[in-house]
Parts: structure tokens; C-alpha cells; sequence
């Protein structure tokens, strides 16, 4: 399954090197947010990446707009990373 995630441009260097790791948001773990297409995922950052999301641990759920979310429930390592580029 590919799904996309939108972040900001100074962050994608240390995404591609590291991967998306999962943060804290007052001790909770925020999971990361991707969306079924590139477009979508566009609406959250100035890039877009590409996500091979196939055996990861994912959850469902109706966003903002409304927008059919998927959330990661885990990290995801930088090899299933890749930078968006539309045709």
C-alpha cells in the first residue's frame, strides 16, 4: 500500500537520513498522520512524500474536511521513504 505524508521542506533531509519517527505530545505518542493521495497529504507540508506503507501497522480514521486519514502506529525506516514527484 502506498500512502503519502505531507511535511515542511526543511525537514526532508533528516527524514530521507533518518526516516519518520513518531514524537510526544504531552507524554502521549503522536502517530504519524498520511493520506491516500498526493494531493491530500500537500493540504500539511510544502513536500510530499511517498510512503511504502505495506505491512506497517495502520489505523483508519475521517479527518479534517472530511479527509479519510491513515495514521502510522509505528516509525517508518527512511528505505520505504521517497520524495514525491508527480509525471
Amino acid at each position: 500500500m502506498i500512502l503519502y505524508h505531507g511535511t515542511k521542506k526543511e525537514y526532508l533531509d533528516d527524514i530521507l537520513k533518518n526516516g519518520l519517527i513518531r514524537g510526544k505530545n504531552n507524554g502521549d505518542t503522536v502517530y504519524i498522520y498520511t493520506a491516500k493521495t498526493p494531493k491530500e497529504a500537500g493540504k500539511w507540508g510544502d513536500v510530499v512524500l511517498k510512503i511504502d506503507a505495506t505491512g506497517l501497522n495502520l489505523r483508519h480514521f475521517w479527518g479534517e474536511n472530511p479527509i479519510w486519514q491513515i495514521l502510522i502506529m509505528e516509525d517508518v525506516k527512511p528505505g520505504r521513504i521517497q520524495k514525491y514527484s508527480p509525471l
